[in-house]
C-alpha cells in the first residue's frame, strides 16, 4: 500500500474514526485503525465492539495512489 495525500485530509479522517476507539478495553485489536486503499479511495475503520466508525476519503483528495493494499496501524502511534 503506497500513496501521497494531503496531511489535513488523513489528520481529520483520523481524528472522526478514532471516536470510535475505546479508551481501556482488554481486547488489543480494538485499539487499532484498519486503512484499506482501493482504486476509489481509503477507507479507515475503528470500532469499540459497540460503535463502528468508517471513513471514506474520494480518490479525488488522493494525490497519488501507487499501489493498493490494506493494513492495521495502533491507534496510538498514527494519533
Amino acid at each position: 500500500m503506497k500513496f501521497v495525500i494531503e496531511k489535513d485530509v488523513l489528520l481529520e479522517a483520523l481524528t472522526n474514526v478514532s471516536r470510535a476507539i475505546g479508551l481501556r478495553t482488554t481486547i488489543p485489536i480494538l485499539n487499532e485503525i484498519k486503512f484499506d486503499l482501493t482504486k476509489e479511495g481509503l477507507s479507515l475503520l475503528a470500532s469499540d465492539s459497540e460503535l463502528t466508525i468508517k471513513v471514506m476519503i474520494d480518490k479525488k483528495l488522493i494525490k497519488n495512489i501507487e499501489t493498493e493494499g490494506s493494513m492495521i496501524i495502533s491507534s496510538k502511534y498514527i494519533l
